[in-house]
């Protein structure tokens, strides 16, 4: 269970990444006196300018790969016009919507806890299955 805790504070990690970061970039650029000047000149930043900025070469790469008048070329407007901190939510909330149907029917990772044990293991040297007083015994022959 810790390790699905772990997972849902790793998978929201991008999403208030992007938001620090336009939290910052408001800040240094306009410095803001209180609050309410704050949220009057913070936005959100495009997913496209930030791959524009911070990976310049990708993104001329992926745009070579982009025909004109096509579908992807379509596509890829509209992915890379979407707002960072929204694609971070987005995938975090499809990853998040997976644990609780998971959850539901019992799957992995929640298998062992619907199973009532940590352990699935029927092996003689599992820890569920021996004692903290049980040694382990090497007999060389």
């Amino acid at each position: 269970m810790r390790g699905v805790i772990v997972f849902c504070i790793l998978i929201a990690l991008p999403a208030l990444a992007a938001f620090g970061h336009d939290a910052y970039l408001a800040y240094d650029t306009h410095h803001p006196k209180t609050l309410e000047e704050f949220w009057d000149v913070f936005s959100l930043s495009d997913f496209g300018w930030l791959i524009h900025n911070y990976e310049r070469d990708k993104f001329y790469t992926l745009e070579g790969y982009v025909k004109d008048g096509t579908f992807t070329e379509e596509t890829m407007r509209y992915l890379i016009s979407l707002k960072a901190f929204h694609v971070g939510l987005g995938v975090a909330g499809v990853c998040y919507l997976y644990l609780i149907i998971a959850f539901l029917y019992g799957i992995w990772p929640f298998k062992s806890l619907i199973e009532g044990s940590l352990s699935s293991s029927s092996d003689s040297f599992s820890r569920s299955n021996r004692s903290r007083t049980d040694k382990f015994k090497y007999n060389r022959k």
